[in-house]
């Protein structure tokens, strides 16, 4: 399953923000199911205030990455990255986990992900919706780097 696949999927393992007052915990923000996934694996990084959370999910391989914003009580998703580790031997068929070599930011644009490796990136034909993959190579040691816009995320940098 990818993320495409899942995005009606209101199921599974979620994220969940909850605070801790006088009186116990309380659920203050959820985000929604991650299907039949087997893991969520979060990671964050600092903007302030404000969180940028990087989650990567998937059942025997990785799926790809789920973003969020976490800001005082809110918890905003910001849309999957369909993007994995490919195996040692540069197969697309063992999807890993690309989140060591992930860094998630806001610059004077918007909300930008790098990834500092060669990634295996995940796309779905709407019409047929089967998925392919295709291997992408770091250029010249410059990150692949991804930017949120029209509420999705885009690679940057491509010919």
């Amino acid at each position: 399953m990818t993320h495409s696949e899942a995005d009606t999927a209101d199921y599974g393992l979620r994220f969940v923000l909850v605070a801790f007052g006088p009186g116990g915990v309380t659920e203050v923000a959820r985000s929604r199911g991650m299907a039949d996934s087997e893991w969520l694996e979060p990671v964050f990084f600092g903007d302030g205030d404000c969180q940028f959370v990087l989650a990567d999910t998937g059942a025997e391989t990785s799926w790809g990455l789920e973003a969020f914003r976490l800001c005082h009580d809110s918890l905003t998703a910001l849309g999957p990255i369909n993007v994995s580790l490919p195996a040692g031997d540069a197969s697309t068929e063992v999807a890993e986990n690309p989140l060591p070599f992930a860094r998630m930011r806001r610059d004077s644009s918007g909300v930008v992900v790098e990834f500092g490796t060669d990634l295996v990136l995940w796309i779905t034909d709407p019409s047929t919706r089967a998925v392919h993959d295709s291997i992408v190579n770091m250029e010249e040691g410059r990150p692949i780097t991804f930017r949120l816009a029209g509420g999705s995320f885009h690679r940057m940098g491509r010919e």
